[in-house]
């Protein structure tokens, strides 16, 4: 009885880890997922707007509580060629000052960027590289529609809880969707 105990033991704890890790991680994914979802609703809606990714950001920011704190290491915001498109790879690079892709890379500190870094005024605007007012939101061919599909991919980083199978974990969620049309 005592040989199978030592046996059973371990293998029994190293489940409960494991069941807690998966469940932890699921509920990071879960909420990562949510966030992402609301943040591609806040694209749609701010289509060409001035301050579209302002208000993605703080969107994100809003609905990204029950992730942990400081996790966020990126959010992109791109422009995709359909619903299934995949973020350019060189979007989630960390300098794209030289990239052609229409795409705008933000940190988790961007968040609390203030208002007056968007726009596209400046150079030095956070969101430069794909200006929202360059974003197609008029429904006619005939006047360059149809709107364009706008990508929300956000990476998070999370520490591992029990630490047995890895120190940290990646997570990631992309969603596309087509910007509301309007009439200008």
């Amino acid at each position: 009885m005592l040989v199978e105990t030592a046996i059973t033991i371990p293998v029994f704890l190293l489940l409960v880890a494991a069941v807690m890790e998966l469940g932890v991680m699921f509920r990071d994914y879960t909420a990562l997922r949510g966030t992402t979802i609301e943040a591609v609703r806040a694209a749609v809606i701010a289509g060409n707007d001035f301050d579209a990714d302002f208000r993605i950001l703080e969107v994100i920011e809003d609905v990204s509580s029950p992730l942990p704190a400081d996790s966020i290491q990126q959010i992109v915001v791109f422009r995709a060629d359909s619903w299934d498109t995949e973020v350019p790879p060189s979007c989630l690079l960390a300098s794209q000052e030289t990239t052609t892709i229409r795409c705008n890379r933000y940190v988790g500190s961007s968040m609390t960027e203030l208002l007056d870094r968007f726009g596209c005024d400046d150079l030095t605007d956070l969101d430069q590289s794909w200006c929202p007012s360059e974003r197609v939101v008029i429904q006619s061919p005939a006047n360059g529609g149809p709107p364009d599909y706008v990508g929300i991919h956000i990476e998070i980083e999370r520490a591992a809880i029990t630490g047995f199978f890895a120190q940290e974990q990646t997570l990631t969620s992309t969603k596309v969707l087509r910007i509301e049309p309007r009439d200008r």
